[in-house]
C-alpha cells in the first residue's frame, strides 16, 4: 500500500524494526571495521617508517665510519715511515678520539713496513626500532693502506736532483752553481740543476712550485741564467712562512710545512744544457737554512726526508723517499 512503512523482524529485540534503523546499524558496523583497518594501516606505516629511518641512519653512520677510518689510516701510514710501533700508537690514539662505542680494533702491519690493515667495529643505537625491542647494531669497516712510490706531482720546485742514494736525516747543502761553492770536505754538497718550469719566473717557482703536474718519464730542460740574489731571498721566505710551534725540524714537522719542498730526481749525469733530463721519481727535502755566504750561488741547507703526499703511485719505480698512500676497502 502507498505510504506504508516496511517493518522487519529483529530477533535480538524480539520484535519488528524499521528499515531506517537497520541501515543505521549497518553503517555503525562498517564504521567500526573501517576504524580497525585505519588503525592497523597506521601502525604498519609507522613501523615501515621506523625501519626505513633506522636503515638510513645505519647507512649514514657506516659512511661516516668509513671516512673516519680513511683519515686514521692515512695518519697511520705516515707514522709507519717512522716505525711500526709509532704507526700502531697513532692509529690507537686517533681511533679512541674519533670513534664512540668501539667494540673491536685490529691492526696488522706488514714486515716490510709498506702496508697495514685496520679492522674497526663499533656499536650504534637504533632511533625508533629500540622501542619495539631492537636495541642496537654492530657495524664494521676495514681498510688497507699501502705505501708506494709517487709517479706524479703538482708543485715541484725549479731545480732537479741527480739520481743517487740519499741518506735521510743527514745534513746536505743543495748547491746551484756548484763551481762557486767552497765548503769543507766534511759537509755534503749536492749539485742541483735549475730547470725550466714554464710559466712564472724562477723565484716564483721556488715560492709556489710548478702549477702543472710532472710525471715520471717526462723531460725537463735546464735554465741557463739565474738571479742568485732573488732566488736566495725566495728560499728564505719559505723558512719564514713556517708557522710550526714548536719550530719544525726535519724529524718533527707539520704535514703542510712550507719548508718541505718536492724535487724531481733526474737521470742526466752530464751537465749538458742542451740535453733534456728524464724524470725518474721525486724526493722531499726539508729546508733548515739558507747560506748567503756566496752571492754567486744558491746554497740550501737541510735534509732529505721520507714524506707522504696524495698522488698516483707505483711499485715499479725507484724509491726516492716521496710516497703516496693508496687505500683499499
Amino acid at each position: 500500500m502507498k505510504g506504508a512503512k516496511t517493518n522487519f523482524f529483529d530477533v535480538s529485540k524480539g520484535g519488528f524494526m524499521r528499515k531506517g534503523d537497520m541501515l543505521v546499524n549497518i553503517l555503525n558496523n562498517r564504521r567500526g571495521s573501517s576504524s580497525i583497518v585505519f588503525v592497523c594501516t597506521a601502525v604498519i606505516i609507522i613501523l615501515l617508517s621506523a625501519v626505513v629511518t633506522d636503515i638510513g641512519y645505519i647507512a649514514f653512520q657506516r659512511y661516516k665510519m668509513d671516512k673516519t677510518l680513511d683519515r686514521i689510516a692515512e695518519q697511520g701510514a705516515k707514522a709507519l715511515l717512522v716505525s711500526k710501533n709509532e704507526c700502531i700508537k697513532v692509529i690507537q690514539e686517533s681511533t679512541i678520539k674519533s670513534v664512540d662505542n668501539m667494540t673491536k680494533l685490529d691492526i696488522n702491519v706488514s714486515d716490510n713496513k709498506r702496508e697495514m690493515s685496520i679492522n674497526l667495529e663499533r656499536k650504534i643505537d637504533y632511533i625508533f626500532l629500540k622501542y619495539i625491542g631492537f636495541t642496537d647494531k654492530k657495524i664494521d669497516s676495514r681498510v688497507t693502506a699501502k705505501l708506494s712510490n709517487v709517479t706524479s706531482y703538482k708543485g715541484i720546485r725549479p731545480f732537479a736532483v741527480l739520481k743517487g742514494e740519499f741518506v735521510y736525516g743527514k745534513q746536505y747543502y743543495l748547491a746551484l752553481n756548484n763551481e762557486q761553492v767552497h765548503k769543507s770536505n766534511e759537509e755534503a754538497i749536492l749539485s742541483v740543476i735549475p730547470i725550466n718550469i714554464g710559466s712564472g719566473n724562477f723565484d716564483t717557482g721556488i715560492l709556489y712550485g710548478y702549477n702543472k703536474t710532472v710525471r715520471t718519464g717526462d723531460s725537463l730542460n735546464k735554465v741557463s741564467q739565474i738571479d742568485f740574489s732573488t732566488a736566495n731571498k725566495s728560499a728564505k721566505k719559505l723558512i719564514e712562512k713556517c708557522k710550526g710551534s714548536p719550530r719544525c725540524t726535519y724529524d718533527n714537522y707539520e704535514s703542510d710545512c712550507s719548508r718541505i719542498i718536492i724535487l724531481p730526481v733526474v737521470d742526466n749525469l752530464e751537465l749538458n744544457r742542451e740535453k733534456p733530463m728524464k724524470v725518474l721519481g721525486f724526493t722531499a727535502f726539508f729546508i733548515e737554512d739558507i747560506d748567503f755566504e756566496n752571492k754567486d750561488a744558491v746554497m740550501i741547507k737541510g735534509s732529505f726526508i721520507k714524506y707522504t703526499v696524495k698522488s698516483s703511485t707505483s711499485d715499479g719505480i725507484p724509491d726516492y723517499g716521496l710516497l703516496g698512500v693508496k687505500l683499499i676497502h
